[in-house]
């Protein structure tokens, strides 16, 4: 699933992975729209960012 970044951060949404395309330098995120895997979850650990997208300058 291909997701774009919008004009606007998503209100309410924190992102601090600076390696991902729709980080901004505020901690936000500006993602069209974000997709959270676990569906089964019982832990922060089981849960995941399925909108990620890794920078091209990041190793």
């Amino acid at each position: 699933m291909s997701t774009v970044n919008s004009d606007k951060p998503l209100n309410g949404v924190r992102c601090v992975v600076e390696n991902c395309v729709h980080h901004t330098t505020s901690n936000e995120c500006v993602a069209e729209h974000i997709n959270v895997c676990g569906h089964d979850a019982c832990a922060v650990n089981e849960t995941g960012c399925e909108t990620f997208k890794k920078r091209e300058c990041c190793n």
